[in-house]
């Protein structure tokens, strides 16, 4: 599936489990929980949609809109009356240019859009929802290194979890005191530092 950011051959091998079937359903759910897990916790998600997908946005104020994580884009327009209709499209470095600037170099997604200025209220964002359409691929241009693995790690807790502790305990210490699965992988949460999305990001990107 496309949020599914490892493979079942890959975490068969991490598990020593290449060429074995028993515990083929398992897998498949926990790189599925894994997955899903990894999205919640960064905000967003790092697979680009295969075709173009059409979205709509509200402004923050007069010169610029924040959008979702975007790889590609064909169009973007505006709904200045407020009609539905969408009649004025815009163009890229002339009526606006993409936040972070340099998203492409650092191969990060687009996350804002900002009006260039001209000295006429004409030139403003409209207000109001839905007001700008926006289409394209959305997503990352590319799912980042660390994403696999942070997925793999996550997905190999999870079995651990189902096949040898389905109760959260993975044994008993000598004095008969229950040792529990750790709830946090520090490494984990190393691996998504610099991955999470706020509203507006701490640089007010997007990208915290």
């Amino acid at each position: 599936m496309a949020n599914e950011y490892i493979t079942a051959a890959a975490l068969k091998a991490t598990l020593s489990l290449t060429g074995e079937t028993y515990a083929d359903a398992d897998i498949t759910a926990a790189i599925a929980a894994a997955s899903k897990a990894i999205e919640r916790a960064c905000g967003r998600r790092f697979w680009k949609d295969a075709a173009d997908v059409t979205r709509y946005y509200e402004r923050v104020d007069d010169l610029m809109v924040v959008i979702d994580d975007l790889a590609a884009v064909t169009s973007v327009k505006t709904d200045p009356d407020g009609l539905g209709t969408y009649s004025e499209t815009w163009t890229q470095n002339s009526d606006y240019v993409f936040g972070p600037e340099n998203a492409a170099v650092d191969s990060v997604p687009w996350t804002a859009i900002y009006r260039i200025t001209y000295p006429a209220a004409d030139y403003l964002l409209p207000k109001g929802p839905r007001r700008i359409q926006v289409i394209g691929k959305f997503g990352w241009p590319a799912i980042p290194d660390q994403i696999p693995v942070a997925t793999s790690k996550l997905a190999a807790r999870l079995m651990k979890a189902m096949r040898e502790a389905p109760l959260g305990i993975a044994g008993f210490g000598m004095d008969g005191a229950a040792i529990r699965i750790a709830k946090t992988d520090p490494d984990i949460g190393f691996l998504l530092e610099g991955l999470k999305r706020s509203p507006l990001g701490a640089n007010g990107m997007g990208i915290a």
